[in-house]
């Protein structure tokens, strides 16, 4: 049992695009930037369940440096249009190990 801290650098891969509604046109769907750089910080507990095993939770916050998308589609960026996608996100996980 304890606390621990979880601190450093994050690359995310796009594996696919899935737009089932046909709501995004492709050529926002090729400029979707792959690698992301990121950071990844958080913190943790993990508790002992006697001689069931051990239960983490976990908090991090993940911030990254590149957009997910330039917005190369914003003819004039005055007019409110996408410009860019820049992924800030908190999860929160449970796990169990023996």
């Amino acid at each position: 049992s304890g606390t621990y801290l979880v601190a450093g650098p994050r690359v995310d891969f796009k594996l696919g695009v899935d737009d089932e509604l046909d709501i995004f046109p492709t050529a926002f769907e090729d400029g979707l930037n792959s690698p992301v750089l990121g950071l990844t910080v958080g913190v943790g507990q993990e508790l002992g369940l006697q001689t069931l095993g051990k239960i983490f939770l976990e908090l991090q916050y993940q911030y990254d440096f590149t957009s997910l998308h330039e917005g190369i589609l914003d003819p004039n960026p005055s007019d409110g249009y996408l410009k860019s996608i820049d992924n800030q996100a908190f999860l929160f996980l449970i796990g169990f190990r023996r």
